[in-house]
């Protein structure tokens, strides 16, 4: 017994260094990742200095500087995709494939027109089915399927270049624009 409460402390307290390495390699000021210098005319003006100083509070209260992982995921290790209307395009098997690289021990799902009908009784089907294109349909999935299951929704053109792990450590909810 406390050979494995060691053990399970010592990857705690390792898991917590690393993830907090994670986290400073990750982190960039807000000035430098909404690249200020570049619109100082922009930003001169009062309207846009309230907003901009609001959204600068805001980013470094939530950033990687202040909020440290948790022992516990917060997030559940579920990647959904979504492609409806055809078959998946070859062009976008290996950005589909990298999410799946990167997250070995997550939950992928292809969310496709078959497995949609077949697997889900979604909430608004008036609306996915009255949608008029798979763009609208996809739309109204991607929430439904977060709101449902959690996890992280992703689309198929994305390459995924590191782990999301960190994220889900720290945050209850994250999103990319």
């Amino acid at each position: 017994m406390k050979k494995t409460l060691f053990l399970l402390f010592s990857w705690s307290v390792n898991f917590c260094l690393y993830a907090d390495h994670c986290a400073n390699l990750m982190y960039v000021d807000f000035d430098t990742s909404m690249q200020a210098s570049a619109h100082t005319k922009i930003l001169e003006r009062d309207s846009l200095q309230r907003m901009y100083a609001f959204f600068k509070r805001l980013y470094e209260y939530n950033s990687f500087k202040q909020i440290h992982p948790q022992n516990e995921c917060k997030i559940p290790k579920i990647i959904h995709q979504v492609w409806l209307g055809s078959p998946l395009p070859d062009e976008y098997k290996a950005f589909v494939q990298s999410w799946k690289d990167f997250h070995p021990d997550w939950e992928y799902i292809l969310w496709t027109d078959e497995k949609v009908a077949h697997e889900l009784q979604l909430d608004n089907q008036c609306y996915y089915d009255e949608a008029v294109n798979y763009g609208e349909k996809s739309d109204i999935l991607k929430w439904e399927l977060i709101y449902r299951f959690g996890g992280v929704y992703i689309d198929v053109d994305f390459e995924c270049l590191q782990p999301l792990d960190v994220l889900h450590y720290m945050y209850d909810f994250y999103t990319g624009v």
